[in-house]
């Protein structure tokens, strides 16, 4: 969101954007607040989604990611939901765990 220059760090280290036009001051703390430390899948009838944990977004390390690849060439699991998806050993060996619907 460009607010780079702008964040500030307020009380009960709330970390926020103090630019007045700013969409979603509190952005940054909202994402540091996740604490999950895993990929997150969601499986629908036709697709997935995965959300990737803090740590993949530093370097090029979200881009190596294989669980997309290995995902769309999988296919769906039998039960449609939200899954943790935790790497067992190696680039292609994943387990998933399941959240709930």
């Amino acid at each position: 969101m460009g607010c780079g220059e702008t964040l500030h760090l307020g009380e009960g280290d709330f970390v926020y954007c103090g630019r007045l036009s700013c969409p979603n001051p509190s952005a940054v703390s909202d994402i540091l607040d996740d604490r999950e430390t895993e990929h997150v899948v969601t499986f629908t009838l036709t697709t997935f989604d995965i959300r990737h944990p803090l740590r993949e977004r530093c370097g090029d390390e979200l881009v190596k990611c294989t669980l997309t690849k290995l995902l769309s060439e999988a296919g769906p699991p039998q039960i449609m939901g939200r899954y943790r998806a935790l790497r067992t050993s190696g680039e292609d060996h994943w387990h998933m765990e399941r959240l709930g619907p």
